[in-house]
């Protein structure tokens, strides 16, 4: 059955409120209700897009996650790819598929969340669109971006000699950090002002398979110390710290490689945010992990399944 706007009144109230409620922190002309979002554009600067979809059963469970995390987790999870690029996220564009089922109620705690997310980072939501449907909740968000084409780092870059560092903790996503994690906006801007920072991405279909994406480009392997890696306390049955960090994914922390010479100031400019060098990179292609006992192993290049 084809797809169908919200009921008219639904959609009449909601628009109402959305409005009411964008208005207080939406810096654009005309806002939201026309057909396309206006903004300027800052000269000299390269603008950035990133968009994600994130669908019921997949990313979240309605069945038991208050709408308030759903909508909070949808932003985060695209403004922490602006601050992988070290950029700062300026605009957002949400489009909602909503279940039939859905009520008035259920729309305001998911833009609740949005909104909450948004302001802390200082970007606007700027437009979207919704319809209801048979099937689950999905939703895309869209977030622009920008920074100084010399802020700018990518997944490729790396060099033979770079050591490896993340920020945070890794492995606690299953136990609620995928829902409640806060973008590394401003460790980004910190990694984008060195110069001796090489490749930057943000962990979310976990530690090695996003460290492989950004060596692969060189044919470069890694070395991992167990001992270095720093791991959620917050783990399910059956999970040990080092497992759940390496291949859990949706942490959401910076994984980024930068010269050896570097690492010392790296780990004492962060601000507050925790660093931590938890390996090196290696010519062999190899991944490997130097256990506490001091044995290497092999490692799975695999990760978060969607």
């Amino acid at each position: 059955m084809p797809a169908k706007v919200l009921n008219g009144h639904m959609e009449s109230k909601f628009i109402d409120w959305l409005k009411t409620t964008l208005d207080e922190q939406t810096c654009t002309n005309p806002g939201i209700g026309d057909d396309a979002a206006v903004f300027a554009t800052p000269s000299g600067m390269k603008q950035l897009v990133t968009s994600d979809c994130l669908v019921d059963r997949v990313h979240f469970d309605i069945a038991s996650t208050p709408m308030n995390l759903i909508g909070r987790k949808c932003v985060g999870a695209s403004i922490s790819d602006i601050a992988a690029m070290c950029g700062l996220p300026t605009y957002v564009i949400i489009s909602i598929v909503a279940p039939k089922s859905f009520r008035l109620n259920d729309l305001k705690q998911l833009y609740d969340g949005m909104l909450s997310i948004s302001n802390s980072y200082n970007c606007s939501i700027v437009g979207g669109d919704f319809i209801s449907h048979d099937g689950p909740l999905a939703i895309n968000v869209t977030v622009l971006g920008q920074a100084k084409q010399e802020q700018l780092r990518f997944r490729f870059g790396t060099d033979a000699n770079d050591h490896i560092f993340v920020s945070g903790a890794l492995g606690g996503s299953r136990r609620g950090h995928h829902l409640t994690f806060e973008p590394r906006v401003e460790l980004g801007q910190i990694l984008g002002d060195n110069a001796d920072v090489h490749s930057v991405t943000d962990i979310t279909d976990g530690l090695v398979i996003d460290l492989h994406s950004i060596l692969s480009a060189g044919n470069y392997g890694a070395t991992l110390i167990e001992s270095d890696i720093p791991t959620s306390k917050h783990l399910v049955n059956g999970q040990t710290a080092v497992e759940a960090a390496l291949y859990d994914g949706e942490d959401f922390e910076l994984l980024f490689t930068a010269s050896s010479e570097y690492a010392g100031h790296l780990e004492n400019n962060a601000g507050v945010i925790p660093i931590t060098k938890i390996g090196y990179v290696t010519q062999n292609p190899e991944f490997l992990l130097l256990t506490e006992s001091g044995e290497t192993k092999p490692l799975d290049i695999r990760g978060y399944s969607h």
